[in-house]
C-alpha cells in the first residue's frame, strides 16, 4: 500500500469545518477539539476562520509526523498488512494521510483516508489506529452495526490483544469512552490474529 501525505490550507479548512459539523458528537463523547486561535465549538461567528488558518499554516510538527509515519510504515508495513488481512480487513492500494493541527487526535474516511493530528505525538500509533478503522469498516463495523463506543472498543481490543501491536505500542491503553467487544462478537469476527 502506498501512502500519500496531504497538508494544506484547504485540508485544514475542511478539518475545522468538519469539527463544527460534528460538534454534538465531540461534545457528547467529551473529546478535546483543537481549533484555530480565537475559535471554539461554541463560537458560531466563523467569518475570519480562513484567514486565521492561513496565519497558522506553518507547523514544525508536520515534517516530524511525515518522517515518523513514513519510516515506521516502511519498517512495519508487511506485518500490519498481515494483521489486517487476518482480521478480515481490506487494505486499500493507496491511503491518503491528512496531517492536521485541528480537530481530535485522528479520524478516518473510508475507503482510503485517515487524518492524524500532529499535536498528538504518537503519530504512527494514531495512523495505525485510524488505518485499522478504515480497513474494517465494511467487514466488521458496518456488518455488525457497531456504534461509536463499540467501534472504538474493537480497535482498542485489537491493539491490546495483538501480540505484534503490543510490541510496537506497549503503552497503548483503552480509551475511556470505548466499550470492548463481547465474546460473541469476537467469536463471530476474524479476530484470531494469525500473525507471523
Amino acid at each position: 500500500m502506498k501512502i500519500k501525505f496531504i497538508y494544506s490550507i484547504e485540508s485544514e479548512w475542511s478539518r475545522v469545518h468538519d469539527a463544527y459539523k460534528r460538534k454534538e458528537h465531540f461534545l457528547n463523547y467529551n473529546y478535546k477539539v483543537r481549533l484555530p486561535k480565537g475559535f471554539s465549538l461554541e463560537n458560531s461567528d466563523l467569518k475570519n476562520l480562513k484567514s486565521q488558518i492561513e496565519k497558522e499554516i506553518n507547523n514544525p510538527f508536520v515534517d516530524d509526523a511525515k518522517t515518523n509515519i513514513a519510516d515506521n510504515w516502511t519498517r512495519y508495513q508487511s506485518k500490519i498488512t498481515k494483521l489486517i488481512d487476518s482480521i478480515g480487513g481490506r487494505m486499500p492500494a493507496e491511503i491518503d494521510i491528512v496531517l492536521t493541527k485541528y480537530g481530535v487526535g485522528g479520524s478516518y474516511w473510508p475507503p482510503q483516508k485517515v487524518i492524524v493530528n500532529v499535536h498528538y505525538p504518537k503519530y504512527f500509533e494514531n495512523f495505525v489506529h485510524e488505518l485499522i478503522h478504515c480497513c474494517i469498516e465494511e467487514s466488521i463495523i458496518k456488518k455488525y452495526r457497531l456504534n461509536h463506543q463499540q467501534k472504538e472498543g474493537i480497535i482498542d481490543w485489537i491493539f491490546l490483544n495483538s501480540p505484534f501491536l503490543k510490541t510496537i505500542f506497549p503503552d497503548y491503553s483503552q480509551q475511556r469512552m470505548s466499550i470492548l467487544p463481547t465474546e460473541e462478537l469476537i467469536n463471530n469476527t476474524n479476530l484470531g490474529f494469525q500473525e507471523s
